[in-house]
């Protein structure tokens, strides 16, 4: 019986640890996709704000 109980024990903890682990994951995931979502609103205001520019006028050749 003892043993039983130890066998529960420790794979209720080993269930927290790979649900800690999931969670972990999730998180990393979400930031990472947050990261890259805002980076890519940067890039893609940055060119847009870019091609809105007139372009430069042609330097005279020296």
């Amino acid at each position: 019986m003892p043993q039983r109980i130890g066998d529960q024990q420790r794979s209720a903890a080993g269930e927290r640890r790979a649900v800690d682990l999931l969670s972990f994951l999730l998180n990393c995931r979400r930031s990472c996709w947050h990261w890259c979502s805002t980076n890519l609103t940067l890039v893609r205001n940055h060119s847009r704000s870019q091609k809105q520019q007139p372009p430069p006028p042609p330097q005279p050749p020296h």
